[in-house]
């Protein structure tokens, strides 16, 4: 009889080992399963927002390309380079500047000196750059896809040359 109790006992023993273990692994499963979700959430937000910033600043050119109407203006808006796009033939005087500025691209339409505090926030975004090139608006910014950090350019010839008198 007491063999039988000792037996029991380490078939409990085991049985709730056994049980301990599985638990905890299922616990490591949660967890990394609940890990690699937010890492996936996050790279697919920063791609969407990489081609809604994309996406907005093309519609804009297109919108508003004429003569003279688009230009990359160093010091624009408080010392920051900015994609100048000139409302010149629906509304004279008025300006859109679409600029970076800590993590955010921003958007300022204004008939006076723009500023930050006068600008929209459109999307966070990360080292968004305008470049004038050979009649092109070329758009750089970067994202983090998989814990590495992928440049994306992005040029948009104009209709108009960009033909300034710079």
């Amino acid at each position: 009889m007491k063999r039988l109790n000792v037996n029991t006992s380490i078939e409990s023993f085991l049985v709730m080992l056994l049980m301990t273990i599985f638990a905890v692994s299922v616990s490591f499963i949660i967890i990394e399963g609940k890990s690699t979700f937010e890492r996936v959430t996050e790279n697919k937000i920063q791609d969407e927002n990489a081609r809604i910033a994309m996406s907005y600043v093309n519609k804009r050119i297109k919108q508003n390309d004429e003569s003279d109407g688009i230009s990359v203006v160093e010091d624009a808006v408080e010392g920051l380079t900015a994609l100048k796009i000139s409302q010149q033939s629906y509304e004279e005087g008025l300006f859109t500047y679409i600029f970076y500025h800590k993590g955010i691209m921003y958007e300022c339409y204004t008939d006076i000196e723009p500023t930050i505090q006068l600008s929209t926030e459109i999307i966070p975004v990360s080292n968004l750059s305008f470049e004038e090139s050979n009649g092109q608006i070329i758009m750089k910014l970067d994202y983090e896809y998989q814990g590495e950090m992928i440049p994306i350019e992005q040029k948009t010839s104009l209709r108009s040359k960009g033909d300034h008198n710079d």
